[in-house]
């Protein structure tokens, strides 16, 4: 059975990349890139990426406020098709050269990306911002089975959140920062107490797969 609901992260990222070696050979050195993952996703992502596709009825999600996209290319790499949006668009270039680092076809037409089968592992990034622009006129009659905001909090979006997922009885996945922690230091951009359960709790039509708060390495708690 689906179900909408947030899980948090509760540890920091590694680098993303490849590794890189030295090796002589003949008092000569070469260089090598090896194609080895050196990056995380969210760490609560993967952890429970398996019982997430487990109450998915099919894998499309969107990554609001995506950063660098290591959750994005994460569900790619998994046979998501991914809306990788952000209103930085040097960060989306970024996304995009990540995506075909790790083979994943990615597009810009919204068409082509719907259009995609399931396990298509196509990526489509999308500059919005979110203060001025709206999902929906952007992307009219959009259905989703995830939807993430992980580190990015913009509370006009909760709204928006609930119609992608509302029709298929997708999942949420929300994190970020809560009241007492030092950084960010923008009070508006930290989750209050109890807030998640009053937007995405069962009196809401969610059921709460998880929902827990975690100091990170220094310290701040996350929820």
């Amino acid at each position: 059975m689906a179900r909408r609901t947030r899980v948090s992260n509760d540890r920091t990222w590694r680098c993303l990349g490849y590794q890189i070696t030295t090796k002589k050979k003949n008092c000569s050195e070469t260089t090598v890139f090896v194609d080895r993952k050196l990056w995380k996703a969210n760490p609560v992502l993967e952890e429970q990426i398996e019982r997430i596709e487990s109450l998915t009825s099919g894998r499309t999600a969107i990554d609001l406020g995506c950063g660098s996209g290591r959750d994005v290319i994460f569900l790619a790499n998994r046979g998501w098709k991914v809306i990788a949006c952000d209103q930085n668009k040097t960060a989306l270039e970024r996304v995009a050269a990540f995506a075909q680092r790790w083979h994943c076809p990615v597009t810009h037409s919204f068409d082509e990306f719907v259009q995609a089968p399931e396990s298509s592992r196509i990526v489509l990034p999308l500059v919005i911002n979110f203060k001025k622009q709206s999902i929906h006129d952007i992307l009219p009659n959009l259905e989703l089975d995830l939807v993430i905001m992980s580190r990015y909090l913009h509370r006009p979006l909760y709204p928006v959140i609930t119609n992608l997922v509302s029709r298929r009885k997708g999942l949420v996945f929300i994190n970020q920062f809560t009241v007492g922690a030092s950084h960010p230091t923008n009070p508006d951009l930290l989750l209050e107490a109890g807030e998640l359960e009053a937007v995405f709790g069962s009196n809401t039509g969610f059921d709460v797969v998880m929902d827990r708060v975690q100091p990170i390495e220094d310290g701040r708690p996350l929820e």
